[in-house]
């Protein structure tokens, strides 16, 4: 998927989540209706328990949906690998981690890692001496 493709589906997740965003208000406003209060804040801690049970559980219309929709924007993103970084390679944000992209094939190293400085010290334990400060 190329780069405007990619931008073109998060603009529209970003509409649809604000979107969301606006209907989740109104079946939380709803539910609190529902116990005859304004806030949660008013309900003992048995009823508070309750009543997030009920939200968590009944407020599943687009969430999954979305969650799909996002899932499947991350794994196009992971799949562009066309776009080279440098002879080099590399780091790039992948969804929740951070991956090494190959300077000579373009693609993403099959290793995930939780932060920038751990895929860039992979990136430099790899090239070893290019890396050496003189």
């Amino acid at each position: 998927m190329d780069n405007r493709k990619i931008a073109i589906s998060l603009v529209r997740l970003a509409k649809k989540l604000e979107a969301e965003e606006g209907e989740y208000q109104e079946f939380f406003k709803k539910k609190l209706e529902s116990y005859g209060v304004n806030s949660p804040a008013e309900l003992d801690d048995a009823k508070k328990k309750k009543f997030f049970s009920e939200i968590e559980n009944e407020w599943t219309k687009e969430k999954s949906a979305l969650a799909d929709e996002l899932e499947k924007i991350a794994k196009e993103l992971e799949g562009a690998e066309g776009d080279k970084c440098g002879e080099k390679g590399c780091i790039r944000r992948v969804g929740d981690n951070w991956r090494v992209m190959s300077g000579k094939t373009g693609k993403l190293w099959p290793a995930k890692y939780p932060t920038e400085d751990s895929a860039d010290n992979a990136l430099k334990a790899w090239h070893g001496s290019h890396f050496q400060k003189t």
